[in-house]
Formats: C-alpha cells, sequence, structure tokens
C-alpha cells in the first residue's frame, strides 16, 4: 500500500496532498479561495517547475526553490478538475505572507 499524502498546509489558504499534488482544503477568506482555487483542483507546476510524481522530499525543496527564485509570490498552474487535459490549467499567483515560503 502507498504511505498516505503529506498535507501540505500553506500559508495561502490551501491544503496539497503530496502524493498527487490535489487540493485537499482551501480556508475561506485566503487568498486561494479568492483566485478561485477549490478542493479537488490539482497543482501542475509551482512557478514554471512541473511538480507531478515529485515525492513528499521533493514538495519541500520546490517551495523553497521558489522562495529563493522570488519570496514574495508563489506561481501556480492549476487544474480545476482532474479529468480536465493539461493544456485548460489556469495560472494563479499568491503572494506570500512575510516573503517567506513555509
Amino acid at each position: 500500500a502507498a504511505p498516505p499524502g503529506v498535507l501540505l498546509p500553506s500559508s495561502f489558504g490551501m491544503a496539497v496532498d503530496s502524493r498527487d499534488w490535489s487540493v485537499a482544503a482551501v480556508h475561506q477568506d485566503s487568498q486561494a479561495h479568492a483566485a478561485g482555487i477549490t478542493v479537488g483542483s490539482t497543482v501542475l507546476s509551482v512557478n514554471g517547475d512541473p511538480v507531478m510524481g515529485l515525492k513528499a522530499w521533493g514538495v519541500a525543496s520546490v517551495l523553497r526553490g521558489a522562495a529563493l527564485s522570488d519570496p514574495s509570490r508563489l506561481a501556480l498552474s492549476v487544474l480545476s478538475h482532474p479529468q480536465d487535459p493539461p493544456s485548460s490549467a489556469r495560472s494563479v499567483e499568491l503572494a506570500i505572507a512575510g516573503g517567506a515560503c513555509a
């Protein structure tokens, strides 16, 4: 059996399951909610770097790299529904609270 995914809480109001980069939770009144990110959406890339297939430890590396490249924002490519083609993904930009990625 596959180990459970790690839910990655974020300062911009959503949690992502590290197994498949699906959005597991979106907090009301958060940047993620305001940007239209919903539970069940899938994150395809972070600051242009593809994330699918990364292990849990790779998630932290991607987020760290994103914070180093621009500590004030996080650019995500988000697929609203898993069955949609990747070409239908939309870009979402979120400000990182305090200028540091958690």
